[in-house]
């Protein structure tokens, strides 16, 4: 009789057991299936309505690499972008192995961008539904400075990101945004320029000229002054100096041309060695303003240099003149004092002139 009694109770729990298993181990062997996803998506997708249909995400630039371009016309960019899709989580299991999302990926471009290069996309399904689409790419992104402020002003980067997929509308992602690089350390030092700040505003498509959002980086770059002064601006004003000694010197002509002329070949040197690490630039700077002042302050010193004997030379002459008049028919003696010795060397040797 209690054997009777004890195998109901037995079935009931196997057949407990099974509706468990059939409930609950079922979803995830279903959802680990390719295809099964696919079918789910796609349900998901066609059920909701079409003002539904579009997904906002969050979208982020990882920085690997940056480099200007001779000119700091142009930053060449290589980054990673991500996009998070929230808004798909029917399935609260891994759903890693699923690729096929035609209809969520993105198509995001570089609006403004040149030689803009792209690897495969790379899908990350998250257990509580979440899509991460990362995908690597290369651009080279327009920059713009005021050449007569260099190299004092800075270089502004900007890059506007497009999406393609109509489906998805962008939004930058508040937490990457603020640590868009790679690693801890961030990128700060690119060629002989400073990253100063960067920024990640949205341009809506009411505020845009041509309607459509754009998600714009702005990248700010300034030049490392510490070195430009030491490498350009400290031996500038040392080689004028030595030109401004040569005034020191007086009546030594010879001594003074010798200076002057050295000092000029030096800026002219000088100039061309150091003007070959700085970017190129269009117009008028501050480093040509600066220097074509320093040439023009040796040419002065020389001019003053030619003005000061020639008017030496023609008091003696003039002098000598008045003497010759005098006694035609004598020697006369060649008294007058030489405002510049050196000068006139050649007639020490010769203590009269024979008229």
């Amino acid at each position: 009789m209690a054997f009777c009694l004890i195998n109901p109770t037995i079935i009931s729990l196997k057949l407990w057991l099974f509706l468990i298993f059939a409930l609950f181990i079922s979803p995830v062997r279903c959802c680990s299936d390719d295809g099964v996803i696919e079918e789910a998506f796609m349900e998901r997708w066609l059920n909701i309505t079409d003002s539904e249909k579009v997904v906002k995400t969050n979208f982020a630039i990882i920085l690997q690499h940056m480099e200007l371009s001779r000119s700091a016309e142009s930053v060449h960019l290589i980054a990673q972008s991500i996009i998070k899709i929230h808004d798909l989580s029917f399935c609260a299991v891994n759903c890693s192995k699923y690729s096929n999302f035609q209809n969520f990926s993105s198509d995001v471009t570089v609006y403004n961008g040149e030689n803009f290069r792209s690897k495969a996309k790379q899908a990350t399904f998250i257990i509580n539904g979440t899509i991460l689409i990362s995908e690597r790419f290369e651009v080279d992104l327009p920059c713009s400075a005021h050449s007569f402020d260099y190299p004092f002003g800075s270089v502004l980067c900007i890059g506007y990101f497009v999406n393609g997929n109509k489906n998805i509308v962008l939004q930058w992602d508040e937490y990457i945004t603020q640590h868009p690089f790679v690693g801890d350390l961030p990128i700060v030092n690119v060629n002989d320029m400073t990253l100063s700040y960067f920024a990640f505003p949205q341009l809506r498509a009411s505020e845009a000229s041509d309607g459509v959002t754009k998600m714009v980086m702005e990248l700010d770059f300034v030049p490392d002054l510490n070195k430009i002064i030491f490498l350009f601006y400290f031996p500038t004003g040392l080689i004028v100096f030595i030109c401004w000694l040569s005034f020191l010197l007086g009546p030594l002509i010879n001594a003074r041309a010798i200076m002057n002329v050295g000092s000029l070949a030096l800026l002219y040197l000088h100039y061309i060695a150091n003007i070959a690490n700085l970017p190129e630039t269009y117009g008028i700077t501050a480093i040509g303003v600066w220097e074509v002042a320093m040439v023009i302050f040796v040419i002065i010193a020389l001019l003053e240099l030619v003005v000061v004997s020639f008017m030496g030379s023609f008091g003696r002459s003039k002098q000598l003149l008045r003497h010759s008049k005098k006694k035609r028919l004598q020697r006369c003696r060649y008294d007058m004092e030489p405002l510049y010795e050196e000068l006139n060397e050649y007639r020490q040797s010769n203590k009269y002139v024979k008229l």
